[in-house]
């Protein structure tokens, strides 16, 4: 619980500051796990995928339409959970009728070419016939293990760390996202006016922010 409430209140301390901090923090962990992905993507590629070698296996509309298309939807929508985020920023973008339709069709097509890019390229790893008896074995290690074949031990290790950062950065983003949702609701008259409250110095909805942390702290208390 100690590390919990230590990481609670880094996050808290982001997240008064200009969202422009949160910014920076969040743009650096996303680019550098972009990186690494493409790389080992890049890799895979440069050594020529599997035994089976490769192919356009998954993008045939026999296969795309093919057993298991529902639960594989429920996934994909899974991976756009958060891109609609951009719009509740509006107030604090300087040009928010130009910045965030940009921002949204910009995170949608990042995520849609990003995401069926690298996974066409582990699965020319392991081979279209193998993958998923691959991932089924093995799934934490289903991409590292490419990753020390092809790019030795040390970028397992970075990714490991990229990995926790990833996950703080999540934290971040919910904060922040969840605190300008808290400040809506407190504008239209659903929450305390409290929560409409903004930082003197940063412009951020600092009350909510509080309020939010003080519920996560009660959550991490009653789940010990």
């Amino acid at each position: 619980m100690g590390l919990g409430l230590c990481g609670l209140a880094i996050v808290v301390l982001l997240g008064r500051r200009h969202i422009a901090v949160s910014g920076v923090i969040l743009g650096l962990c996303m680019i550098a796990e972009l990186v690494i992905l493409l790389v080992l993507d890049l890799a895979i590629l440069a050594h020529g995928g599997g035994a089976a070698g490769i192919s356009v296996s998954g993008f045939r509309l026999s296969e795309v339409f093919g057993p298991g298309l529902g639960v594989t939807m429920v996934f994909v929508l899974g991976s756009y959970v958060g891109f609609e985020a951009t719009a509740i920023f509006g107030e604090e973008a300087s040009n928010p009728d130009r910045t965030i339709p940009r921002a949204t069709y910009i995170a949608v097509i990042l995520i849609t070419a990003f995401y069926a890019f690298s996974t066409w390229a582990i699965v020319q790893y392991y081979g279209p016939d193998k993958a998923q008896a691959a991932a089924a074995a093995s799934l934490e290690g289903f991409y590292f293990a490419p990753m020390e074949a092809l790019l030795g031990g040390w970028v397992v290790k970075l990714a490991n760390v990229l990995l926790i950062t990833s996950l703080f950065a999540c934290l971040l983003s919910f904060h922040n996202t969840l605190n300008r949702y808290f400040y809506a609701l407190g504008h239209e008259g659903l929450l305390s006016s409290h929560v409409t409250k903004v930082h003197d110095d940063h412009g951020s909805p600092h009350v909510a922010g509080l309020v939010q942390a003080a519920l996560v702290a009660t959550i991490l208390g009653f789940s010990r």
